[in-house]
């Protein structure tokens, strides 16, 4: 046993050897027989990509087909999920319609994502290519339209298909073709030659009509020297023409400015003539009314004024008080400390003087009064009659007083709300300032000429701010004045 032992020992490298070239033999074998399929592999994916690179050529030269994609793409659809139905799509795609691989791979991904067929068609119109044979035969069929076109044999048939088919075909060669006048069988060669014939004449008239023409154009030069030569005459008539219009414009201005104030010197002087004739009757009244109320103190007696001097009647009475209430407002031009004598009245007869009053409230249609004067055993009372006395400051309804506004209406009270106050107060707002207006209403910024005027002739002038006062309106009527919208 121990001499097998020591055998075993003593055969033991050979053994090891014996073993590491068997691994070794059989690790080179594996890595031939890989290295044989790598080669393999590489030599099928080159081969692909030559079929891709060689179908894409084709694709170029020859065109896709839509129709025909579609129609499998149909057949796909009906037999997805099938074996071998993807080889069989991009097959027919390369066999059927002239495409690519990768269009069918494409299209097999946007039907996973739910494509429809029209989104497909969509795309796939991008991609179909016409094909360069399609395009050298559509050159082909133009040029063979061109040359019939020109030599002739060109039927009507065949000339209106190539019109609809190629749009890019000139609208000068349409209109040639749809002309009644021009034969396609013969050509537009024959049809010059025609034209050229017939127009030999046409050109001989036309040399001649040239050599008119080189006649009138030295005429039109001469005439135009001739014109050049009167410039100079005709520049100093235009000259003295201007001359002649600015003399007789400066003319007419100067009549007109003379006219002007001529106008105005009328105007002024009929104004002042019109003041004076109202002032002379207003006072030839008053000289004969003081003439009456003369010769009625001197007999001892009453002045009695007639009817049409009378202002209201008496229309509320308060003896206890000392009121009475007359039928005048402020509508009738009353103001405040308005003096009247009371008179009896009896049918359409003033009797006497039974007392005298003064207006201490002034409402929109009546008066309040208190009493100054009366007979205890004859005291005022209703259906009494009321005229302004010889002390008094005169008084007639049937004369409303006049105001003029001056200046602008902007901070107390609008321009329309200052009229609208004057009309409610029975007065009038007349444009210009004489000796017949009451009074000149102050506004913001009031022109000096109107404040001299009113100087010169003594008229009153007030504020507005202060003209609710001179008007006697209240703190309420003046609240509903200012609460209405004025312009």
């Amino acid at each position: 046993m121990a001499n097998y032992y020591y055998l075993g020992r003593s055969e033991f490298p050979t053994i090891l050897v014996w073993v590491s070239l068997s691994v070794l033999t059989a690790f080179i074998g594996l890595v031939t027989m890989l290295f044989g399929l790598s080669l393999n592999t590489g030599a099928d994916a080159r081969g692909y990509v030559l079929k891709d690179e060689k179908q894409a050529i084709l694709h170029e030269i020859n065109g896709g087909d839509l129709g025909s994609a579609m129609d499998v793409i149909s057949t796909y659809r009906s037999q997805r999920g099938g074996v071998g139905d993807a080889a069989n799509l991009e097959k027919s795609f390369v066999d059927d319609a002239n495409l690519e691989r990768r269009h069918a791979k494409k299209v097999m991904a946007m039907i996973e994502a739910g494509a429809s067929d029209e989104d497909l068609k969509l795309w796939l119109a991008s991609q179909v290519l016409p094909g360069l044979n399609l395009l050298v035969q559509d050159e082909n069929e133009q040029i063979l339209f061109y040359k019939g076109l020109k030599s002739g044999g060109l039927s009507q048939e065949n000339a209106l298909s190539v019109l609809e088919r190629f749009e890019t075909i000139p609208d000068e060669v349409r209109d040639l073709i749809h002309d009644e006048d021009f034969v396609l069988e013969e050509g537009a060669t024959a049809m010059l030659n025609q034209l050229t014939g017939e127009k030999e004449n046409v050109r001989e008239e036309i040399n001649a009509g040239l050599d008119e023409e080189k006649d009138l154009i030295e005429k039109v030069k001469e005439m135009t020297e001739n014109r050049n030569a009167l410039f100079p005459k005709l520049q100093e008539i235009l000259a003295r023409s201007r001359e002649l219009d600015e003399e007789r414009e400066q003319g007419l201005r100067e009549q007109s400015e003379k006219w002007s104030a001529f106008l105005e010197e009328t105007r002024s002087v009929v104004k002042k003539w019109r003041e004076i004739d109202a002032d002379y009757h207003g006072k030839d009244q008053l000289l004969i009314e003081k003439q009456n109320i003369l010769k009625t103190k001197i007999q001892g007696q009453d002045y009695i004024p007639p009817l049409d001097l009378v202002d209201a009647r008496v229309i509320e009475i308060d003896l206890g008080a000392g009121r009475v209430v007359i039928a005048l407002g402020r509508r009738d031009g009353l103001r405040k400390g308005q003096g009247f004598d009371v008179y009896k009245m009896k049918g359409d007869t003033l009797q006497h003087v039974k007392g005298r009053v003064e207006v201490v409230k002034v409402m929109p249609d009546y008066g309040v009064c208190r009493i100054l004067e009366g007979k205890a055993l004859e005291p005022i009372s209703v259906g009494d009659v009321v005229a302004d006395g010889d002390d008094d400051k005169p008084f007639d309804r049937k004369i409303l007083p006049s105001y003029v506004l001056s200046g602008q209406f902007i901070k107390s009270y609008s321009r329309g709300m200052v009229r609208q106050m004057i009309l409610s107060s029975g007065g009038l707002v007349k444009e210009d300032i004489s000796k017949n207006v009451a009074c000149v209403v102050i506004g913001d910024r009031p022109k000096e000429e109107d404040i001299e005027i009113c100087r010169e002739l003594g008229v009153r002038t007030v504020r507005v701010r202060d003209l609710p006062r001179h008007l006697d309106y209240s703190p309420e009527e003046i609240g509903l004045f200012k609460r209405q919208s004025w312009e």
